[in-house]
């Protein structure tokens, strides 16, 4: 549960950080709308395989 909570906590960052910093930067002419679904997009992905990975990490403890 905390894998998943600290990736998802992360992750949120992270999206904040390359969609409304980075990738601006990078293609200046995206407008507003595009840094913002970008921003959402990597948050979902991110999300995604953090409760992935953390899930089976999960299930592999609770077997031990």
């Amino acid at each position: 549960m905390l894998v998943i909570a600290a990736g998802t906590g992360l992750g949120f960052f992270v999206s904040l950080a390359v969609g409304l910093v980075l990738f601006p930067w990078l293609w200046p002419e995206t407008g507003q709308g595009g840094r913002w679904l970008t921003a959402v997009g990597i948050y979902v992905l991110n999300s995604l395989l953090c409760f992935e990975l953390g899930y089976r990490w999960g299930q592999r403890e609770a077997k031990r």
